[in-house]
């Protein structure tokens, strides 16, 4: 059942915070560890195959251009150099997709695990497995059709590649954001239109764990490692979201039961 209000009760530094958990809990915690290590490994294979592949198409469709006018050589170097600094920005967003389309069931399995440890209150239901691919589908689209706008930028020598790299970074981080609360949204079975009501209302929770992440995947060693963190990471931004929405809704119980209550000195 989608929650009554959109807004999470956690703020953009105790997300951040949220995620640094996760990467604790990735290396200490038994029941995170033992699933989200087998997803380290095979979502790292699927991620590189993803890359190469990019990396692939792209010099070889401009390989008839670097043999060409120096006009054309020019602007295939551009696009190579575009590609590599687009993909280096987008990875953890890579990262994430590819994880939530070919493992779901692991990263799901993760995420409750982290979730519990955190203290998270038990909620029943959660989005079915073809609903939740669907949000990603279009999630992922989003994220094409921005990085697909902002690449005209490379065309104008190095402040357009400033410009892109900027614009890509913080399409990069909204997205990855997106994805790391997007398992708390699908627990309460928000459908894409409430997702997005919600990204809305929480703008600046979204943009910080997403910045956060796509600067820890920045560190090699982080990097490896953050393909499951990042969902531990959400499941203990999820259980401070519920633990905080359960105690503001009990102390409204309490305030609504306090003031039926005769107040002292009245005659009944």
């Amino acid at each position: 059942m989608t929650p009554e209000s959109p807004r999470l009760p956690v703020k953009p530094h105790e997300g951040v915070r949220a995620l640094l958990s996760g990467l604790r809990m990735l290396l200490r915690e038994p029941t995170v560890r033992r699933p989200a290590w087998w997803g380290v490994v095979v979502h790292a294979v699927a991620f590189l195959i993803l890359v190469d592949g990019l990396l692939f198409v792209t010099f070889w469709a401009t390989a008839d251009m670097v043999d060409g006018t120096w006009v054309l050589a020019a602007l295939a170097w551009v696009m190579r150099i575009s590609a590599i600094v687009a993909i280096a920005i987008m990875a953890p967003v890579l990262y994430g997709f590819v994880g939530a389309i070919v493992m779901p069931t692991l990263k799901g399995r993760v995420f409750m695990h982290a979730r519990r440890a955190a203290g998270g209150p038990r909620v029943p239901g959660g989005m079915g497995l073809m609903r939740s691919i669907h949000v990603e589908v279009r999630r992922l689209s989003r994220f094409v059709g921005f990085t697909a706008a902002l690449a005209p930028l490379n065309l104008v020598p190095l402040w357009g590649t400033a410009a892109f790299a900027l614009g890509e970074l913080v399409v990069a981080s909204h997205t990855l954001g997106w994805d790391l609360l997007a398992y708390h949204f699908e627990l309460h079975d928000y459908p894409y239109r409430a997702q997005r009501e919600a990204l809305r209302a929480n703008r600046a929770l979204v943009m910080a764990v997403g910045l956060a992440g796509v600067l820890m995947n920045l560190v090699p060693v982080v990097h490896a490692l953050f393909v499951t963190s990042h969902v531990a990471g959400a499941g203990v931004i999820s259980a401070l979201a519920d633990a905080r929405a359960a105690q503001a809704q009990a102390s409204d119980v309490q305030g609504r039961q306090g003031s039926r209550l005769p107040r002292a000195g009245r005659r009944p």
